[in-house]
């Protein structure tokens, strides 16, 4: 049965959409579209009405990899004696967030493995995908080996499988369309770069056309067909329209000077890299060949800026500004045509000149010239040497532990010596100047640098577990995710069969060709993945951390807890205790940096009800724990003074909880971040031992936010 598609021109507004989804069907070679927006603006609808638009395509009968024989440079080894050729339409293959990478890239055909005896491929989605749309919705929630796979296809435009016995390569070439919604996090850099379009889902504002979205709505899912009918005429419109673009595509051309304009543009921007400049330059041409004149005109232009760069640079998301940066191209390419003139004339009358003064023995006014300039470097360069040495002195005097801060400003007044000498000098050479600034600059910053680096072993006073590999990279996988690399004996009923290592196990004790495969033959898949944490941040906002000083201390490690998680792309979720009770700063996400705008509404006071925050943390890491995907850490900072308990005493629940995290295996880091106990019962150092986890004293550290970045990333390292 065949599922009804909202017609591509129903769609109200959201007219970026829709143009960057025709014009990679026209153009392929563009780079796909990455279509961002909040939850229920049209993208995901967007995506699939575009199917009924799509075009043809020519390729080789029961190709398994939609191969086209014309093309000898891309067509398989299976399809080049093939000559039935047939028209199929372009299709949209999707690829589910929770796909596997053998689904993804293909796997031993078991049928014919089994039967015939005969090690082949069975196509993956990346084989479906060839010469088609791929595409994925919530993109940036993709696993990180799939987003490898995809890089890989997407840079050589061939699927290369080497598992289970294999050797296959086919050709990989499709339009990858994403869809995304930036709350839930960013996507991963080196595949958003891949992506040439980035488009953004408006927020519909205008009340007549909220009105004619739910009344469209209405009238689809009432009658589907009838409301297709409606559109039939459009929808054709559109789709012969796209066919003659398609058709035209190599005929159009674009002069140089856009060309220029194009380029200045993306210098003035500061646009990394070329890979935007060709994307202008094709969706430009694409534009054209849409619009149907084979000559790019500088509309085609700006909306190809727009449409390439407006989601990703200020500078180009409306089109006055589009405007103004082309006219700023434009004034830059004429003075610049017009400063090549004068610097030509200029070299004309230098070369006369030149002639003249050598045959003018008299003229020394450039031995002059030279003199100065000689004398000028060489001053600086005493001055540079000197201050070095000078520099190295303080160093070696640091060393032999003298007094920091004096050094600090002797080393201070030097520099200050040496810069208003610099100022004096400043008409000798201004260049000399800049550059002494620089270097001492770098200098002074490297040498406080030294001294403020922190000892985690020193900050550790208590290791508790010995390192165990579960965080990180070619991590032994225990779901089915991940890169399949061994085999080993199957227990009980395996759901992930390693298909090779069973036929192979099967073959040595078959009879005549005839494989069987017994219980015993059983083999499982070992696999290796990236495993990431998930880290409750458990952390103590109660009356005893009261100060204006202390809330913005708290404040700023949460921001930096927060960005370290984003780097590693971990999970994280922050609660907060005080009071009676704790509650959810940030929930559950993989995308904390959405939620940084919590931070401003954290208060503090009253009492501490430590079991509380603990207790939370701990059930919310036990549910995780059940997916099997994250490895669970808990994290607790706090001064160590629990008064307020769940059930019994705050001190006892505590410890009980402690005892409830060790019986779940969960890594549990304890910092001590402003301590009271100095005299009296270290209640954090007695959570760590029970937990078996890792205590740290931050006491007397000045940067502690520093401090417990080391400290995250020891414990990435030691997990």
């Amino acid at each position: 049965m065949k599922k009804a598609i909202f017609p591509f021109t129903a769609i109200v507004c959201q007219e970026d959409i829709k143009k960057a989804l025709i014009l990679n069907v026209i153009n392929p070679s563009i780079g796909g579209v990455l279509i961002q927006g909040s939850r229920g603006t049209g993208k995901t609808t967007a995506v699939r009405s575009i199917a009924n638009l799509l075009p043809e395509i020519e390729m080789v009968e029961n190709s398994p990899f939609n191969c086209e024989y014309k093309d000898n440079c891309t067509i398989c080894s299976l399809c080049q004696n093939q000559v039935n050729i047939i028209k199929t339409p372009i299709k949209i293959v999707e690829l589910p967030l929770g796909a596997t990478e053998d689904r993804v890239v293909g796997s031993l055909n078991i049928e014919n493995a089994l039967n015939k005896g005969v090690k082949s491929l069975e196509p993956g989605i990346l084989a479906s995908a060839n010469r088609n749309i791929l595409y994925i919705d919530e993109i940036n929630l993709l696993d990180d080996n799939l987003v490898d796979i995809l890089l890989d296809s997407a840079a050589m435009g061939t699927n290369i499988v080497e598992r289970e016995g294999i050797s296959v390569s086919h050709p990989s070439r499709f339009i990858l369309v994403g869809t995304m919604n930036p709350e839930e996090g960013e996507l991963r850099k080196q595949l958003s770069d891949r992506i040439g379009l980035k488009i953004s889902s408006e927020d519909i504002i205008d009340i007549h056309d909220r009105i004619l979205i739910v009344k469209r709505k209405e009238e689809f899912e009432k009658n589907p067909s009838i409301f297709i009918n409606k559109y039939k005429t459009k929808e054709i419109a559109i789709k012969n329209k796209i066919a003659n673009a398609k058709n035209l595509i190599h005929e159009i051309t674009i002069s140089d000077y856009l060309i220029e304009i194009i380029g200045g543009i993306s210098l003035n921007l500061g646009v990394e890299g070329h890979r935007s400049d060709i994307t202008i330059l094709k969706t430009a041409k694409t534009i054209a060949a849409f619009n149907n004149h084979k000559d790019v005109n500088e509309n085609d232009l700006e909306e190809a800026i727009k449409l390439v760069l407006g989601n990703v640079n200020q500078n180009c998301n409306t089109p006055e500004n589009i405007k103004n940066q082309i006219n700023k191209a434009k004034q830059e390419l004429g003075q610049e045509n017009k400063d090549t003139g004068e610097n030509s004339n200029s070299n004309n009358m230098d070369i006369d000149n030149s002639n003249n003064k050598d045959n003018n023995n008299g003229d020394n006014s450039n031995n002059g010239d030279i003199d100065n300039n000689e004398y000028t470097n060489s001053g600086t360069e005493n001055n540079e040497n000197y201050d070095e040495n000078e520099f190295n002195n303080e160093l070696k005097d640091e060393n032999s532990n003298n007094d920091s801060s004096q050094e600090n400003n002797d080393l201070s007044n030097n520099l200050n010596r040496e810069n208003n000498s610099n100022t004096n000098n400043s008409n000798n050479s201004n260049t000399n100047v800049d550059f002494a600034e620089n270097k001492y600059e770098r200098k002074l910053n490297s040498f406080l640098k030294r001294n403020d680096e922190v000892d985690i072993n020193k900050l550790m006073k208590i290791k508790g577990r010995e390192k165990k590999k579960a965080y990180g990279n070619r991590v032994n996988s225990i779901t089915e995710k991940g890169k399949y690399v061994k085999s080993k004996n199957s227990k009980g009923n395996p759901t992930d069969i390693a298909i090779d290592a069973t036929i192979r196990s099967a073959i040595l004790h078959s009879k005549n060709g005839n494989i069987k495969v017994k219980k015993e033959d059983l083999k499982e898949k070992i696999r290796k993945h990236k495993s990431n944490g998930l880290i409750a941040l458990v952390i103590d906002l109660s009356g005893s951390m009261v100060s204006e000083e202390k809330v913005n201390k708290i404040k700023s490690i949460i921001n930096l807890i927060i960005k370290n998680v984003n780097k590693h792309k971990d999970k994280l979720v922050v609660i907060g205790f005080k009071g009676k009770d704790s509650e959810i700063i940030i929930p559950n996400t993989k995308r904390p940096l959405s939620f940084s705008h919590k931070l401003d509404e954290i208060t503090v006071g009253g009492t501490t009800p430590t079991a509380s925050g603990l207790y939370k943390g701990l059930e919310i890491l036990k549910r995780e724990m059940v997916n099997k995907e994250y490895v669970p850490i808990l994290m607790l900072l706090s001064d160590g003074m629990p008064n307020v308990g769940l059930k019994n005493h705050p001190v006892r629940d505590v410890l009980d909880i402690g005892h409830e995290i060790k019986k779940n295996n969960i890594y549990t880091i304890i910092i001590d971040f402003d301590k009271k106990h100095k005299h009296g019962r270290n209640i954090n150092m007695e959570l760590a031992i029970t937990t078996n986890g890792r205590y740290y004293d931050l006491e007397g550290i000045s940067n502690q936010e520093i401090a417990i970045n080391k400290i995250l990333d020891y414990e990435r390292e030691n997990i």
